[in-house]
């Protein structure tokens, strides 16, 4: 009997992200952390920690504290600690491996971290391709070390979040000058992020990103880091989100139905006591990519044991196909 993968977290594992830059990925990854916390997605945010210290997670502090500092009762004297900015350094050794290192040190060095994270881009460094060989290194010793990468800079999947763009931008400023121009984002020297603008995107951005990558390319032997436009980010985001990529033959469950790609066919079974209807708010979409249409699944009665059969033929060839489950779990793969 295959294995059934849960959608459904039980324990949630404790993330570490080192990031290449100091602002925008950051910032990003602070306020999904925060999107997290408030959906309940994670039970707490001190199960994702971010290297180095996102300025927006420490504007938020000083702006607590001089809150805190305003909100004295009258007659009392409150005081309360300074926030203390951390003195962060770039870790030692050519870039981007020295952030792969830093990765798996972090995790060898911290009991209490499950998976780390290295986030950076090309950006002409010379040791891109040692930095993909030593995640892969690390992983098959056990480790959970991954990489976030994206060809020209972070904006570049940012811009994912508003459209399938496969333009080979020559510069990250290119990018943010593109976005301003279209409303995306502010051109700012700072690059602070403002995550209301991704917060209701995020999938799009998960969903572009795995389209990009059928475009170019991807599996052993790709060398992805010579590739623009390019990223994985998503795969960072669809782990933190709980998104999953059906495998051939290999079931996941939710809500006490199971989803499972075939060859041919998308089985959706019931296992449990009792019937359930499969409805819109179970199963809200089907949607291809590559036809551009959205499928609907009717009402059905599903009884414990038995299987409603979605033919893949009605998806096209090489369509990416996304299945939302309850309004938060999402589900995706390709015919």
């Amino acid at each position: 009997m295959a294995q059934t993968t849960s959608l459904k977290r039980t324990v949630n594992p404790a993330y570490y992200i080192v990031c290449e830059g100091k602002n925008t990925e950051p910032d990003f990854f602070y306020g999904l952390t925060r999107y997290l916390v408030q959906g309940g997605y994670i039970n707490n945010k001190n199960q994702i920690r971010i290297y180095p210290t996102p300025v927006a997670q420490i504007d938020a502090a000083r702006g607590q504290e001089e809150s805190t500092r305003r909100g004295s009762y009258s007659g009392k004297k409150r005081t309360t600690k300074s926030v203390c900015i951390p003195d962060e350094k770039t870790p030692p050794g050519p870039q981007p491996l020295n952030w792969v290192v830093n990765a798996i040190q972090t995790l060898d060095a911290n009991e209490g971290i499950d998976i780390a994270w290295a986030v950076f881009d090309k950006d002409g460094h010379p040791e891109a391709e040692a930095a993909f060989n030593k995640a892969a290194e690390a992983r098959a010793s056990g480790k959970e070390v991954h990489i976030g990468f994206s060809s020209i800079s972070f904006e570049q999947y940012l811009l994912l979040h508003f459209g399938f763009y496969t333009h080979a931008f020559s510069k990250s400023k290119c990018i943010n000058g593109y976005a301003g121009r279209k409303e995306f984002w502010p051109i700012s020297r700072g690059k602070k992020v403002d995550f209301d603008r991704f917060k209701n995107k995020l999938w799009t951005g998960v969903y572009n990103a795995k389209l990009l990558r059928i475009l170019k390319g991807e599996g052993d032997g790709i060398k992805i880091w010579e590739i623009n436009p390019y990223t994985t980010v998503d795969k960072l985001v669809s782990s933190l989100l709980g998104y999953t990529e059906l495998k051939l033959d290999a079931p996941v469950s939710v809500a006490h139905f199971t989803v499972t790609l075939q060859k041919d066919a998308l089985l959706i079974g019931r296992y449990g006591n009792g019937s359930q209807i499969i409805n819109k708010r179970m199963f809200s979409y089907l949607h291809s990519e590559d036809t551009g249409q959205t499928f609907e699944l009717g009402a059905k009665l599903l009884s414990p044991g038995e299987q409603h059969i979605i033919p893949l033929s009605q998806f096209g060839e090489k369509a990416l196909v996304a299945l939302e489950v309850d309004y938060k779990h999402k589900v995706f793969f390709l015919v």
